[in-house]
């Protein structure tokens, strides 16, 4: 994969552009000092140094103890990856927490359109999991395809 793709996903992540370059350039070579990743990226050292401060604070990069000049390290993707995602979950559990006795009153028939796939898949396996008669789908194969395990196991079909 190209190393601009790579910086884009890392921007998905919630990384600004600089901090994005600055993250994947330490991925490849680390430890460096933050004069030294600047020169690589070229951008100036104080955007580069708040950059790391603003990694650091999400946990993608470590500053190294004992050394003469400050040195940074990424941390892995993969560790990095896991952080978020235990992250992510107890986000999850306590918005799911607040709003626990929380209702929200709709009529039987409604047609419901989706932005993105995820957002379908999340409805339609909660259609599906609450069904309590029979279950019709009109959809294209590939949109059939995210659903067709929930579909086989809530109605043993194959």
């Amino acid at each position: 994969m190209e190393e601009t793709k790579r910086i884009r996903l890392i921007e998905e992540m919630g990384f600004s552009k600089i901090e994005a370059r600055v993250y994947y350039m330490l991925l490849q070579k680390s430890p460096m000092t933050g004069y030294k990743i600047a020169s690589e990226i070229g951008k100036s050292n104080s955007n580069t140094y708040l950059a790391l401060e603003n990694l650091a604070k999400k946990g993608a990069v470590s500053l190294l103890q004992g050394h003469k000049s400050k040195e940074y390290i990424a941390v892995p993707i993969d560790q990095l990856l896991e952080i978020r995602i235990k992250e992510a979950q107890k986000q999850k559990d306590i918005v799911a927490d607040a709003f626990k006795d929380f209702t929200v009153e709709s009529g039987e028939d409604q047609i419901f359109r989706f932005t993105n796939t995820e957002q379908l898949q999340v409805k339609a396996v909660e259609m599906i999991k609450n069904a309590q008669h029979t279950v019709l789908v009109d959809s294209e194969s590939a949109q059939l395809e995210m659903i067709k395990n929930t579909l086989e196991q809530r109605y043993l079909i194959g």
